[in-house]
């Protein structure tokens, strides 16, 4: 399967099945974690990134070479602070960005914002 036949399958129909209640929380969520990133790039950590990696793909190290490359990219721009926003309740997600090097920089509601500097 491609990733457009993974996404139209699989997220989109996710993605009706929310109530505009639900929309409306996740978009006032992300509202408030963007104020957040905009105060931790003042602190130190300007970059920010999202990774999501089927559970199918996982633990073969895709998202330590996603990580890697992304690093190399930002030290060429000269930047060395990365951060982002997992949920609290994502213990493989946190597990994962511990184990790359990320610390908790703070909790936003149910959410974790982690950051990595280099």
């Amino acid at each position: 399967n491609s990733y457009c036949d993974v996404f139209r399958k699989i997220y989109l129909p996710r993605l009706k099945q929310r109530t505009i209640t639900r929309w409306i929380a996740a978009c006032t969520a992300s509202k408030a974690e963007e104020k957040q990133m905009k105060k931790l790039a003042e602190r130190g950590y300007p970059a920010h990134m999202h990774i999501d990696i089927l559970d199918a793909y996982q633990r073969r190290g895709i998202g330590t070479q996603l990580l890697q490359r992304l690093k190399g990219h930002l030290r060429d721009q000269n930047i060395h602070g990365l951060c982002l926003g997992v949920g609290s309740g994502n213990k493989k997600g946190v597990a994962f960005y511990r184990k790359q090097g990320f610390e908790v920089l703070q909790k936003l509601g149910g959410s974790l914002m982690m950051g990595i500097q280099f």
